[in-house]
This record gives C-alpha cells, sequence and structure tokens, in this order.
C-alpha cells in the first residue's frame, strides 16, 4: 500500500483548483484541494496537501476543462490533511485587523505575505493608477508585523516606469529599505500596447532601467540576507519539497514564513514537515541540522 506524503501544490486560480480536487475525485483519492481567494482576481495560494505524489502529478496530466468552484479560508483551515496555506499574492487593500485575526485563527496559513508596491513614490504610484498610497501601503504592513512580527514580507517593484525620475526612484529604495521586506522582485517596466503608460513621450532610457534594476536588486539581496540572518540559532518547520540538485542526501523546503533551508538526511524526507535548527546559512539557503 503507498503512503501519502504531504505534498505543496501551487494553485493560481479558483478553478484550477477546483479541477484539480474533481480530478482527483474521480480517481478515488479522498483528498481536498481548495484555494483561498479573499478576491478571485488577484489572490492566490500554495497548498500542502496529503496525498500520494504519483497520483497528484498523475491528476494533473489529465485535467480538462471544467466548472469554476471556490471555498472560503475557513473552510479550508478544518479540512483534515491540508497541513500549511500559503497566500502568494494579496492586494494590500485587503489587509486589515480583521483579515488577520482570521488568519490567526486558522493556524495554518503561513506566515509570509506577498504585497506588490511597485513603486515607493507617490507620484510614480498615481501615473501607474494605483489604488492606494505609499502611507496606506505602510499601515498594511505594519498591521502584519503586530500580529505576525517574524512574517515574510516580499513584492514586486517596476524599475523605469515612463517619467520616473533619479528622485522618485530614490524614494522607492528608501522606502524598500525602511519596511525591510525579505525579498524583493524586480522589474524593467516594458511598453503594453495600448496602455497609458505606453503612449508616454517620458520613456526611460535603457541604461537607466538596467542601473536602477542592479541597484535595487543588491538592496534586495541586502535585506534577504539580514532577514534569514536572524532565524540562525533558531529552531524552524521546514516542509521538505525536493532533493538538492546533484548533491546526495541533501533536501531542501521552506520556512512558513518562506525562507529555504536546505538539511542532510539519510532517508527520503520529501513531503514531511521537520522542526530544524538552523546552524548557518550559504547564500539565500539557510542550514539545517
Amino acid at each position: 500500500m503507498k503512503e501519502d506524503k504531504l505534498v505543496t501544490i501551487a494553485i493560481h486560480t479558483p478553478q484550477k483548483a477546483y479541477i484539480l480536487k474533481q480530478v482527483l475525485e474521480e480517481r478515488g483519492i479522498n483528498t481536498h484541494l481548495v484555494n483561498v481567494s479573499q478576491n478571485a482576481d488577484d489572490t492566490s495560494l500554495g497548498l500542502a496537501v496529503r496525498v500520494d505524489k504519483e497520483d497528484l502529478m498523475n491528476a494533473i496530466s489529465v485535467i480538462e476543462n471544467k466548472k469554476l468552484f471556490r471555498y472560503d479560508d475557513e473552510k479550508i483551515s478544518k479540512i483534515d490533511g491540508i497541513e500549511r496555506i500559503r497566500l502568494s499574492s494579496v492586494e494590500p487593500n485587503l489587509i486589515d485587523e480583521e483579515f488577520m485575526e482570521r488568519v490567526l485563527a486558522s493556524k495554518k496559513v503561513c506566515n509570509h505575505f506577498h504585497l506588490s508596491l511597485q513603486s515607493g513614490s507617490e507620484e510614480v504610484l498615481k501615473r501607474m493608477n494605483r489604488k492606494y498610497t505609499v502611507k496606506e501601503f505602510k499601515e498594511k504592513i505594519d498591521i502584519i508585523r503586530s500580529f505576525m512580527p517574524e512574517a515574510g514580507l516580499t513584492t514586486d517593484i517596476i524599475v523605469g516606469f515612463p517619467g520616473e525620475t533619479e528622485e522618485e526612484f530614490d524614494e522607492t529604495l528608501k522606502l524598500v529599505e525602511d519596511i525591510g521586506f525579505s525579498k524583493v522582485h524586480v522589474f524593467k517596466y516594458s511598453p503594453r500596447e495600448g496602455t497609458p503608460a505606453a503612449e508616454s513621450k517620458e520613456q526611460i532610457n535603457g541604461n537607466i532601467k538596467n542601473e536602477r534594476s542592479k541597484t535595487l536588486i543588491d538592496l534586495s539581496e541586502e535585506l534577504t540576507d539580514k532577514f534569514n540572518s536572524k532565524f540562525i540559532g533558531k529552531k524552524l518547520d521546514v516542509l521538505f519539497e525536493e532533493q538538492s540538485f546533484g548533491e546526495d542526501h541533501i533536501y531542501e523546503g521552506y520556512t512558513k514564513n518562506y525562507i529555504r533551508v536546505k538539511a542532510e538526511f539519510d532517508y527520503d524526507i520529501i513531503g514531511d514537515i521537520v522542526d530544524i535548527n538552523i546552524v548557518d546559512k550559504d547564500g539565500e539557503v539557510l542550514i539545517g541540522k
């Protein structure tokens, strides 16, 4: 008899969650694969679900068009077998104290939040037509940290948006450093046909975009190192997901606050959550024992 393993499934839309759930049920697999969505257009997640990995892969390979289905997060947190719920993208305007109280009450939602900032300049945010201000964004960060002080906070930043001045870019750098994100995903602006930004006469030179991208990536690496270093000497729960490429007996996985960890085991640990002592780091990866 095959042993079910705890595997992580990234689900980016409620529709895909329902499709996968239905296909698994058609194959006699007694599990629930669902999607948390505070906003069906903007919020996606990853799930850790106890189900045989081979059956899961086979189910994914035969998915075809199905109907849309959604569960709310309270229902999901009560489903046996779901160990972790990871929100991989959350609109800032969804974050308030009530939201965070629900997150804590579930006891399964990971303390990792990806909030897309896009720019740390008020004027650039207006030109991007974003629905929040810098002040409001910082308030959302403060709310998260008041409930989850060790939360991993990741974000997306676009550099070189039309009209972005050096002063506006410096405002982004300052805000990113002040917030202390655990990781920043940096993108250079590229025009999308038919958008007001693409038609702007204030396009930024490619060399300037490259320079700003490198500057922000360097800052992100510093912040990631600072965040990760805080956990050396601590014990963290790690969900191991794969074997390290080219390394026998070395396995890698993620903490609840989305730090990658690798550790040595003399047996297959994939799919298990293990309490690990963090002893060192190797680049952006923590080393556990």
